[in-house]
């Protein structure tokens, strides 16, 4: 439903990590060594740190996911066993797709999910929250790759509006803020992961670092700070979009209709003045980064027309 009035709501990527062991493996970009592990931090005593990054195609993919595999790795002769039948059990309790096949010596382990737009991860299932969901129920020799494992699916897991992390707001304007959980890595040395964060357009980026940034503090973790963007928002009764509304009522006769918000990036970022306008109409399957991605050609025929008309009204 892009139609006027969508905000171009940026997506935010702190990358957190803290090391771990050197028998330790787990998945993470980059990393930044914190400070000495502080005292909790009174929820009214926030430090305030931002940060932000584009991130577009990392969950537009199809999701066999990042990770795309977790390697195991024991010497002794038949100690993957275990971990086989658990992820039978595993498989079979939650339906989701798990695959364990030795590798030499090692074993790997591979989760496939549904790809979904970094936007709307609500609409997919997430693959690395399905591997951190299993690799939960597994112990690790090195203590620390468990408590990591432990604290991604506490506090982040399948969740997409940042609730356990202190983040999840919303507003009238544009909803709730997306928390998505885009990219992890792990190497001996340290583990991390990569998240997506769209906020509504009454909050800005320093409020969504306050509300994450006493539970990071508390767990230790560094965290790589990359550029924001500020999103893009007209209101409903601005000239522009009262224009494009009206083109758009009078060629499709929905009467009803209203401008949206969305927290996709768009071409409206290009310049100064301009909003995401279709050509998706109600009703009609979203296939943007999908496999077969695709338009009718009746749908691409009755866009032309409203972006014609549109034109056309907009240099009265």
């Amino acid at each position: 439903n892009r139609r006027p009035g969508g905000v171009d709501v940026d997506r935010r990527r702190p990358i957190a990590g803290r090391p771990i062991g050197p028998a330790g493996r787990r998945h993470v970009t980059e990393y930044i060594p914190p400070k000495p592990a502080p005292k909790p931090v009174p929820e009214e005593k926030v430090e305030e740190k931002k940060q932000v990054l584009p991130q577009e195609e990392t969950v537009q993919k199809p999701v066999t996911a990042a990770p795309e595999a977790e390697v195991v790795r024991n010497e002794q002769p038949g100690a993957y066993e275990v971990i086989r039948e658990k992820a039978n059990a595993f498989r079979e309790e939650t339906g989701y797709h798990l695959q364990v096949k030795g590798t030499g010596k090692n074993l790997e382990i591979t989760t496939t999910g549904q790809s979904a737009h970094g936007s709307t991860p609500y609409m997919g299932v997430n693959a690395i929250a399905i591997l951190y969901k299993f690799l939960g129920g597994l112990s690790f020799a090195n203590e620390d790759v468990n408590e990591f494992i432990a604290f991604a699916n506490e506090h982040i897991g399948f969740e997409w509006k940042g609730e356990s992390m202190g983040c999840s707001f919303c507003d009238e304007a544009s909803g709730d803020l997306i928390f998505n959980l885009g990219m992890s890595k792990m190497t001996p040395e340290v583990g991390g992961v990569t998240v997506n964060i769209r906020y509504p357009v009454t909050y800005t980026e320093e409020a969504v670092y306050e509300g994450m940034m006493p539970l990071l503090n508390k767990y230790n973790f560094g965290v790589v700070k990359e550029k924001g963007r500020e999103p893009i928002y007209f209101p409903a009764d601005d000239p522009l979009i009262v224009t494009l509304m009206d083109v758009y009522k009078e060629h499709t006769g929905d009467a009803a209709g209203k401008p949206i918000v969305i927290g996709g990036g768009t071409y409206a970022r290009a310049t100064k003045g301009i909003v995401a306008f279709g050509p998706r109409f109600p009703g009609e399957d979203e296939m943007a980064h999908q496999r077969d991605e695709y338009i009718s050609i009746d749908s691409l025929m009755k866009a032309a027309k409203i972006y014609a008309d549109a034109i056309y009204k907009l240099t009265k």
